[in-house]
Order: C-alpha cells, then structure tokens, then sequence
C-alpha cells in the first residue's frame, strides 16, 4: 500500500466504479472556499460559473495520484491505516461538490436550449449523484467501518448519510428524464427503480434508527422526504409495466402522506396517489379497484380550495382522471355483460346501468373541457351505451332498451358529423330503428353507407362476424320494407362470412317458407340452425311443423319430442304434438314465424392480457456512463476489419461463428457490452485465443473435479438470465450429461459439441475453443470458471452465441428460458407475496433432494425489482440462482424453526446479500456452518438468507420443471398461428380459426401439462425480445372421437389462458376422464406473417397416457 505524510489527502475511487482507490493532496481550506463560492453561485441560480468551479475542484491532477494497492478491504488494520491518510473533512467536502455540481447540471435542465443539451445535462448530473454513493461507500468504510449504526450517531456521519440518500432520489429523477436511454446494459427505468429503491431502503434504516442519531432534526427534515422516494419508484415502476410493485409504493405512499398536516396539500397529494395508482390497477385488470381509486383521486380534487395555485395546475390531471375512469368502467362492462346476461345476474345490471351513466357523465365532462378529445368522447360514450342495450337487450326492460339506444343517438350522429366511420354508421341505423325514430330510407342510406366504407377501411380492422352482422341487420330492415329478394340475399351474405351465423340461417328460413314457399329450403336452413344450436326450441318447433306438413310427419314428431327434452313444459310442443297424435295435419301459425332482429353474439370469456415483462440483463458493472444507442444500420456502413487471432495449426474452426468482431457486436455495438474502459476498438483490442494461450490457463481441460454451481462466473455480458441457469444445472451430473457431448468432442484439435433443446427437440451445436480474449492481458472477457483451466462455462455460452449468430443476441433474457434449453424442462415462473410465506416455502421445496422416486421436480431462480443493491447487496432485474431450501434440526437452532434459501450472484464479484444469514452473521454458530459444508466465500457470490427475508427482498420465482423420463407420457406437434384477421372486438373467431387438438383421456384425476412455445426471436436478431402475446386455451367437448370445435360454451372452459409476451406459456392441471380440446392463440399481431416467425411448438405431457389427435384448420 502506498503511504503519504500529506494530512490533507483525499482517498478516491476510479470513475467507473471499480474497487481501484487513490491517494491525492487537497488543500483543505482552499478546497472549503471553493465549495462555498460555488455554492453562492448556485443559489443566485449562475449555474454555469458554479460547475466551472467545481469542476476545477474535483478533479485530481494525474501527478498527484497514487494508487492504493495490496489491500484487503475486508481487513480491518488495512482500513484504518489508509484512513489515517485520508482527512475526513475533505472526503465529506467532496461529496458535497458531486451533490452541488449534480444539482447544477440538473437545474440547468430547466433553460437548455434544445433536448440534446437537456440530455446531456442529465446525463452530468447523474454521473455526479452517482459519484456521491461512491464516496459515500467508501467513507462508511474508511471511518465507520460499515458500521452505519456509528455513523448515524456522528453529526458528520449522519449529514453525508443524508445527502447520499437524496443524491440516490436525484439519480433516480435524472433517470427518469432520461427514458429510452440505456444504462448499465438496463433501461433507464428500470435503472431509475434500483437508485429510488437504494434512496428508500436508507430512508427506512434512518426511520427505524431515528431514535440513536446525532440530530433528530436533521433526521426528521430528511425523512420528510421518503413519501416522494415511494411515489417515483411507483412511477417508474408503471413506466417498466412492473405493476404489482407498483400499486404496493402507491399504497405506501398513501400510507404515508395521511402524516401531512396541510389539509390543502394532503388533498393534492391524494390526489396524484389514488390516481397513479388506480392507473396501476387498470393495467392489472383490477377495475373495481382502479374505478373507486379514480373515484378519490376526483374527490380529493374537489376539496382543493378554490384560491389554491393546485387547483389550476392540476386541472388537466383532474381531467385526465375522470376519462381513465370511464375507460375503467368500460373494461369492466365488457369483462361482465356476457356473464350478466347469461346469468340473468339483476344485481350486476343494475351496477353496470349506474357505472354506465358515470361513465357518460365523465366522457361529457372531458368534451366541454378538453374540445380536440370531442369526437373521441362521443364516440365512447355512444359504444357503451349500445353494448349494454345490445348485449343486455335479452334480460333489459323495454323502456331501458329504448332508452339506452335513444342517448346514443346524438353522440352517434356528433360523431358522423366529425369524421364517418362504418361503425356509427351501423350503431345509428341501429339506434333509429330499435327506437323508431328514424325513417327506412334514412336507416337504410346509413346501412349502405357502412357497407361502402367497409371497402375503403383496412379489412385487419374487421372481421367476418362483424362484417356479416352488418348485412344480417339491413336484411332485417329489408324486411320491414317489404323487399323480399333484398333481404334473403343479404342473409345468404351473412352466413357466407360467417358460417355458424344462426340467426341469419334462421331469417332466410322463415322468408323462404312464408314469402317464397320454398318448404326445402326452409327446412334446410332451420337444420342447420339446430345443428349450431340444439337446443333452439323456436327452431325445433318450426321445423317440426314444416316437416309433418311436407309429410314428415315421424320427422316432425321427433323434433317436438327434442324441443320437450330441452323444455318440458313448452305449450307450444305439446300443442303440435297432440296434433299430430291425432294424425291431424299442423296448420302452421304466423306467430311462430316471426323474424329474429336481434343477434346476440356469445362471448364465453373476455381476454385477459399481460404486459411485456422485464428481463434479466444486468451487466457487471454498476456504475458506467451512460452512453446513447447508436443506430445499427450506421455500424453497418463502417467497414470491419477481422480481430486479431493468433492461430495455431491444424486445428478445428467453426465457420459459424467465425473470430471476428461481427460474431460479438451482431446487431449490436459496443454500448451494448460492459468491456474494461481500454477495450475501445473491438478490431485492435480483442483477440481470439485457444485456451492454451489464455492467462492463467495451464492445463486446460473441459471439466476440473466435475462441475458445480461455483463454477460459474459472469463477464462483461449482460447475460446472468443465462449464466444463473448453468449455474443452477452445474451440480447435476444427469443434465451436464446430456448438455456437454463428451462423446463427440475432441479437445486435440479444439472441437466441442454442445446440446441445447430447441423447439421441442435436441439441438447439437458443434463449435472450437477460440474465446475472446482482451489484447492488453490475454484474458477472457466474457464468461469463466473460477479455474482458469475448466472450459466448459466459457465454451458452453459460446456454444449459445453460435447459435444465434453471435455473442450479443444472448444479452436480456429469462432465467426460465435458458432452463428449459439446458434441461428440456417446461418453465414456470411464481409472483412471490410476501403474505403467503408458507406457499413459497411449498414451491422452494420442490427443488431435487437425493433419492428422490418424485416423478418430476423443480430447478430455480429468482429476480427483484424493489431491492436496494448498496444496502442489501441484491442487485435489480439480475437473475440469480437458487441451490438449495435448507430447514435445520430444531436441536442446532434451540428449537426455533429456521428456514434458509441458498443463491448464487453469477458475478462472483464479493456482491452478495449483506442481511442476517449473510457469510459472516454472528447467527451462524460452527454447528451450522458445519451442518452446510462450511460453504463460505465473500467473493464466490453464494449466499444463505432466510425465508422470511426472502420474500420481502424477491419479486418473482421462475425456473423449470423436469419430467422424469418413463414416468411421463408426450405428444409433440409443430404449427403456425392464423395469419389471417387479427381483431380484438371478434378475437374468438381467430381462436376457433386455429389448429386444434383434441385429447382423449381415459383417467380420472390425470395431471395433464400443456407448454407452447413460440420460436426463438433471437435467431432473428430485429425482432430480438419482440415475443408474441400467445396463450392455449383448454375446453372441454361432449363428442368421444375428434373432431373441430365450432363452438366455445362458457361452462366448458377448463382453462382461459392468459395472453403473455413470452417465449412459452403452460397450462398445468388435473382433469377427470373426458375428452378435450387444447387451442393455442396469438393475438393481435403480426409477427406470424413473418416467414420465420409465427411458428410454435407443442407439447402435451400427461401422468397417465392421453391420446392427442391433431385438427387442421
């Protein structure tokens, strides 16, 4: 360690954040004045003079600077005599300059002269904040030794605490400025998440030491703070679509602005609150919820005292609540009309009739204020109104009908005024004639005008139904008119678009019979109605006289006897019926041939759909200048010369990947890659290597002593989602076995096999031992075991990188994913609630114990979004690897019940959990070190935490099932979504539209496991992370051999899937004996257009054999 006699040096750490420290001389009194004149300067708002000075101030002349080197920092004698070197003051001094500069930068955002200048100046800022941390961490360390309790009971202590906490809030604002940006190999807001959650879990620490701190003022006027740390984390969460996380900061937040004793400000407050966070539970579907949070957020408005500046400045929010209101109750209406309907549920028409008219009110409440959302407003209000009059027409007084349809009438014909679509024509002509106020000519100019329109709009946006319904409903006002001919070829148009339209086979079969006499064809169509519905009573009636009066009499009889099946005490079957008993002739009545006007469409269940997830694809490093993402197609014109190799003869080379920078970058750039600073030319600063001509490597060999999960160390690749998984199959021999082809590797001449499984099936990926390897040291940059010498960690990513083309499609991804290529597994991910500790124990200890007969178990990981990274040592949206769920003997812990989870950080960098259970916790006696290995490493990333933390410090479990080999039964199939129509009003026909397959299952209570898996977009490197939203739908069938479901009954639905933008999705049950039909669905997109894109894999397993027939289109 280098000494100095200087007493007014400061000790530093390097920009980028590595653990590389300096000594340099500073005047202590020149460098106090300095920060007091910059801070005038600040105050009087000059922030340019102000930087200048502190920019001069912080930075440390390269003469004066001597690296502090052989130390362990974990040693304590070391710490403290480097502190001895260090003056304290100063080291305070210069956070307070990071802060100011920082402050400066980030206030000069306010008069930048364009958002490149505005960017540039958060992008400062948030380098200074994030120097604040660093100095913080270093000198809680030099002086406090990571005590943080001593350090709050020291007046300097406590006010560099306070101003690290606050330089975490502004990075974390700064972040949010800088949206679209990467940083870290993350997004900003995700990053934005990590610096509020450090700001907030120190906040925490502060409040629940309050009572011990040097200055209980300094501690309460900082803490006054911690309601704004809660609220821009909730936001920011809402930002990345991480909603749960999301709704519980809102709900802290609520929790604790009801502390604010200004009524005018509380109210403000609330309102902002209750109105993110209803947003949050709109995005969760929770509309009961999200509808009573608008509610306050408007209440809370209103109490805003008129004179208050909150009351003008929150007026557009004010606005913008009451319209996500009635966009909530919207969703809700529709997610309960069908089953209100169905159910002739009185209670929920009466609450969607109330919702219905606060909706109106809050869309004509926007109109008169907001005059450019008119058209949109009226609009909206016009299609709840008609889907509740439409939908509810069956259970709807007559007088509620007329009126619903009456409302929508002037904000139909507003909406035409403004811009005509065919859907106002239709909902109008509709409106005019239910209600009868407007004249046949003029509904049908509008049903006309529909039709032509449909021509002119794009067909994606309409479906055949919808399509059909148009022509089926100016059948009907053909009819009225007396226009015959007109109405029957409208209906034939119908069911031409629609092959199950029964109402439409239904009309053309009474127009037949009773203005065309055409008895055939009457009877025809009615038995096509019966044949889409058997149970349509009308339908059977009628059928049965037309028959018994053609002469069918025993046809026509059996009909009546089904109509009786299906209700016993119809009056008009039993009529009929003794008619014919008395071998009368049935004179057919006009009163049962009437013309149905009304289609009422079933929707068994409305689609629920999940918002992209996040990846895990944090880099190494955690604190990295922001860089902005360079356009690829600019990369592309630069000519790339081939990286240095340094070969070696004879041996094998793998042309797939070949050495050289494109089989790094991809469509990638150098951004993209957290490389030591001096790596700046991927051409000149990189080299391929054989493992012989690495640093360190002296007896290169695939495997050292086997493999194990400490194995396993990340490089400068933001690829934990995969490196956690290897690390998580390391130690099991039956997986490595099948991942690493022993049996067709030859290490002589460089030559590996490796095996993924991809798209249902094994993939072997044969590739050689050239690694990329750093110029400067020739050592690996990317991935590596602890041993030098074991290759197979590095190989195996490379293994991973040939198969997609190159080392950059493998940054971001899902732990689970990579599972299941390592394994053959199907994933599965668990949303961890803290509420439910003993579920989550359930679900840990499905991991494999020895001499297990199970049929199946788990492999695992999990990832947090809430963490504090510096506080707890958990880093965000970081994929690490759980080992093992430990409970020890009551008789090492005096009976107390103590549960541990044991992970790995693939880092391996000493960044591991730092709370109780920690490597050196004092609750660990030599017993129950004893009793785990004696497994201890700070630097190894392994770690043990208990249960009870474990569910507060995690958000989500994902990982993989394994299915034992001869325990389990599978059926595999390839497919292809429908490119057809993509609608999200008639989505369910596109379901019906697809391939389907029909499971016979003899048994009763078989577990039946049911994975589709879309390809792969990383082998197509634009589309990379762009997964369609895909879901399997499971449905229950009354017929025992295959064939096509036509139609889908609410009360047969086994499972609804949710819609996911993931790579695979599973449907898990267990059903009685039975036949079923499985339906995979992508919605809404047009990914499988995409030649490559659009495929899907899947795979049925069952405990007990099922037989799975496949049923095209």
């Amino acid at each position: 360690m280098a000494s100095s006699s200087n007493n007014n040096c400061i000790l530093t750490t390097s920009d980028d954040g590595d653990s590389i420290y300096f000594v340099s001389s500073r005047d202590k009194q020149h460098t106090l004045k300095q920060l007091q004149t910059s801070t005038e300067h600040f105050q009087k708002k000059e922030y340019k003079v102000a930087i200048e000075i502190l920019e001069k101030c912080v930075q440390i002349p390269s003469d004066t600077l001597i690296t502090v080197s052989g130390c362990d920092f974990n040693d304590g004698e070391c710490i403290k005599g480097i502190a001895e070197q260090a003056d304290k003051q100063i080291v305070e001094l210069i956070g307070k300059m990071f802060i100011t500069k920082g402050l400066c930068y980030f206030n000069s955002t306010i008069v930048a002269e364009s958002d490149e200048k505005k960017d540039l100046y958060f992008t400062k800022a948030l380098q200074d904040f994030a120097a604040v941390a660093r100095h913080y961490k270093l000198y809680k360390q030099l002086y406090y030794y990571d005590n943080q309790q001593s350090l709050l009971q020291d007046i300097d202590g406590l006010y560099v605490f306070v101003t690290t906490m606050k330089s975490y809030f502004l990075e974390g604002r700064c972040l949010q400025q800088l949206r679209g940006y990467q940083v870290d190999g993350i997004s900003s807001l995700e990053k934005a998440v990590i610096a509020f959650s450090e700001a907030i879990q120190m906040a925490e620490y502060l409040k629940s030491n309050s009572s011990g701190v040097a200055s209980e003022k300094v501690c309460l006027s900082a803490l006054e703070q911690l309601p704004q740390y809660y609220l821009n984390r909730a936001l920011s969460h809402n930002d990345i679509n991480s909603y749960r996380p999301a709704e519980a900061d809102f709900t802290s937040y609520i929790s604790l602005i009801g502390n604010t004793n200004d009524k005018e400000r509380k109210s403000t407050l609330f309102m902002i609150a209750y109105h993110n966070r209803g947003i949050s539970l709109s995005y969760m579907q929770k509309y009961v919820e999200a509808i009573e949070d608008f509610t306050k957020s408007i209440e809370h408005y209103q109490e805003i005292p008129q004179n208050s500046p909150d009351k003008k400045q929150q007026f557009d929010s004010f606005l913008e609540t009451h319209s996500k209101r009635a966009k909530a109750i919207h969703r809700f209406i529709v997610d309960h009309v069908h089953d209100c309907r169905d159910n002739n549920d009185k209670a929920m028409m009466d609450k969607i009739l109330k919702l219905k008219t606060l909706a109106c009110e809050d869309f004509e409440f926007v109109s008169k204020h907001k005059p450019n959302s008119v058209y949109n407003n009226h609009f909206n209000t016009s299609q709840i109104l008609n889907m509740v009059a439409t939908i509810l027409s069956p259970i709807l007084p007559k007088e509620v009908q007329f009126e619903l349809y009456s409302q929508s009438i002037p904000h139909l014909r507003e909406c035409i005024k403004q811009g005509n679509n065919y859907k106002t024509s239709l909902d109008l002509a509709k409106a005019l004639s239910k209600t009868g106020t407007g004249q046949n000519e003029e509904i049908l100019d509008l049903y006309n005008r529909a039709v032509k329109l449909l021509d002119v709009e794009s067909s994606k946006k309409v479906s055949g139904e919808q399509k059909a319904n148009i022509f089926f409903e100016r059948g009907v006002l053909y009819n009225k008119m007396e226009r015959v001919e007109q109405a029957i070829m409208d209906f034939t148009t119908s069911i031409d678009l629609h092959q199950q339209f029964l109402e439409a086979y239904f009309n053309r079969a009474i127009l037949y019979y009773t203005k065309s006499r055409n008895t055939i064809l009457a009877i025809k169509d009615l038995e096509k109605v019966i044949e889409i519905d058997p149970k349509d009573t009308t339908a059977l009636i009628e059928l049965a006289v037309l028959l018994a009066s053609n002469g069918q009499v025993e046809e026509g009889t059996k009909r009546l006897n089904q109509t009786l099946e299906c209700d016993p005490n119809n009056e008009t079957a039993h009529k009929y019926l003794k008619i014919l008993q008395e071998n009368e002739s049935p004179l057919p009545s006009n009163d049962i041939f009437e013309i149905r006007e009304d289609h009422v469409e079933e929707v068994p269940f409305t689609i629920r759909q999940v918002q992209r997830p996040t990846s895990d694809n944090f880099g190494f490093k955690l604190f990295k200048k922001k860089t902005k993402e360079v356009d690829p197609e600019e990369q592309l014109k630069q000519s790339v010369p081939p990286p240095k190799t340094r070969s070696t003869n004879s041996m094998f080379l793998d042309n797939s990947l070949p050495p050289i920078t494109s089989s790094i970058l991809g469509a990638g750039t150098r951004a993209d890659f957290d490389l030591p600073p001096h790596i700046v030319n991927l051409d000149t600063d990189l080299v391929w290597l054989r493992p012989s001509q690495i640093t360190g490597v002296t007896k290169p060999a695939l495997f050292v002593d086997g493999s194990n999960y400490k194995d396993v160390i990340q490089g400068s690749l933001g690829n934990c989602w995969m490196l956690s998984a290897m690390a998580i199959v390391a130690s099991h021999d039956f997986v490595m076995k099948k991942v690493v082809v022993e049996s067709k590797t030859n290490s002589a001449i460089g030559k590996y096999t490796f095996c993924l499984f991809k798209e249902g099936r094994n993939k072997e990926i044969t590739i050689d031992d050239l690694i990329p390897c750093d110029v400067t040291t020739n050592s690996y940059v990317f991935s590596r075991s602890a041993d030098p010498n074991e290759l197979w960690v590095p190989l195996l990513e490379k293994a991973y990188a040939a198969l997609y083309g190159n080392y950059f499609s493998l940054k971001g991804g899902h732990l689970k994913d990579a599972l299941v290529d390592l394994t053959g597994g199907i994933s599965f991910s668990y949303d961890i609630d803290p509420k439910k500790i003993e579920e989550v124990w359930q679900y840990l200890s499905c991991l494999p114990k020895q001499n297990s007969s199970s049929s199946s178990f788990k492999l695992m990981g999990a990832r947090s979004e809430t963490s504090a990274s510096d506080y707890t040592g958990i880093i965000n949206f970081h994929a690490y690897a759980i080992l093992d769920a430990i409970e020890f003997p009551p008789h090492l812990t005096n009976s107390q019940r103590v549960r541990l989870i044991k992970m790995k950080n693939p880092w391996a960098n000493g960044i591991e959990w730092k709370g109780e259970w920690s490597d050196y916790c004092p609750r660990w006696s030599p017993e129950l070190r004893k009793y785990v290995g004696n497994d201890f490493n700070s630097q190894d990333g392994i770690f043990y935490m208990s249960l009870e933390y474990f569910v507060v410090q995690w958000n989500m479990i994902e990982g993989v099932e394994i299915f034992v080999n001869g325990k389990w039964n599978e059926f595999l199939a390839t497919g292809r979504f429908d490119s057809n129509i993509r609608s999200d009003n008639n989505w369910m026909l596109d379901v019906l539209e697809e391939t389907q397959f029909f499971i016979e299952n003899p048994y009763e209570n078989n577990r039946l496991v049911i994975s589709l898996t879309q390809l792969d977009t990383r082998y197509v490197h634009d589309s990379k992370d762009d997964d369609s939203c895909i879901a399997v739908h499971l449905i229950r069938v009354d017929q025992p051999s295959p064939s096509r479901l036509i139609k889908i009954n609410k009360k047969d639905i086994i499972v609804q899937g949710d819609y996911k933008y993931d790579r695979e999705i599973v449907v898990d049950c267990c059903l009685p004996s039975g036949s079923y039909v499985a339906i995979p669905h992508e919605y809404f997109t047009t990914n499988c257009k995409n030649t490559e894109l659009g495929a899907y894999t899947i795979r049925i397993l069952s405990e007990s054999k099922v037989k799975v027939t496949t049923i095209n289109p």
